[in-house]
Order: structure tokens, then sequence, then C-alpha cells
């Protein structure tokens, strides 16, 4: 979360406008979080891969 923080804090819009940095941040947000949910994804194929070389 402190990496998302500092990634939020670096940017700076050329406006200074609260909605492009409100959207910057979603941006950011969303971003992360497909992240995390591609990496838990491929950790449960692999873990149902290995269940079924196990059984």
């Amino acid at each position: 979360m402190d990496e998302l923080y500092s990634k939020i804090i670096k940017f700076k819009p050329k406006r200074k406008s609260k909605t492009v940095i409100y959207e910057k941040t979603v941006a950011i947000v969303n971003s992360d979080l497909q992240y995390q949910l591609s990496i838990a994804n491929k950790f449960k194929n692999e873990y149902r891969q290995n269940k079924s070389i196990i059984m």
C-alpha cells in the first residue's frame, strides 16, 4: 500500500484539478488491483495443476 501511495504522491498533474488527480488515482488503484488479481489467478491455476499431478 505504501508503494501505491508513493505512486499517487509522485504524480503531479499539469492543471491543478482535483478530478485529474482523482482519475489518475483511480487508474493507479485499478491497475494495481488488476495486477494483484492476475498474480492470484496465476497461483490458483498453478495450484490446480499441482493438485491434479499429486492426485
